[in-house]
């Protein structure tokens, strides 16, 4: 899936911008309003060659290479900031999910501890409980 801004995808297939919104309107389009003032963006599920209608200059029957660039070097800028986009957002979530399992191990283990510091106090009590009730049965059990 491609997001391209609205203006870029109307340079590329040699339409207007009012053209593509009403192919919007009109539901041959699928795209993201970004509101008033904001950028509407076009959403292409798979890019096609053929989808790319460039105009061609009528005295050299060449397509104007200098709008073709511009055009391409827009959508390829744009296509870096959302994949850097999506790579800054999969970094935070891989980051706070270490950082989660981190602070989840940590607090097991700190359980671990403590309970375990609880089976020693309470071993040594009931020791010393045995010892003072049944100093016969203490002498067989620790000699």
């Amino acid at each position: 899936m491609v997001k391209i801004p609205l203006q870029v995808y109307a340079k590329m297939i040699g339409k207007s911008r009012q053209t593509v919104d009403t192919m919007i309107n009109d539901g041959k389009l699928k795209a993201e309003r970004g509101g008033h003032g904001k950028t509407t963006y076009i959403i292409i599920e798979e890019l096609n060659p053929e989808d790319i209608n460039l105009k061609v200059d009528s005295s050299s029957q060449q397509p104007p290479l200098s709008k073709i660039d511009k055009t391409f070097s827009a959508f390829i800028v744009e296509l870096k900031d959302q994949q850097r986009e999506q790579l800054e957002k999969m970094d935070y979530i891989h980051n706070e999910t270490i950082k989660t399992i981190k602070e989840t191990y940590d607090k097991q283990l700190d359980m671990i501890k403590d309970n375990y510091e609880r089976v020693i106090h309470l071993k040594d009590e009931e020791i010393e409980r045995l010892k003072k009730e049944k100093p016969g049965l203490f002498k067989r059990l620790f000699g």
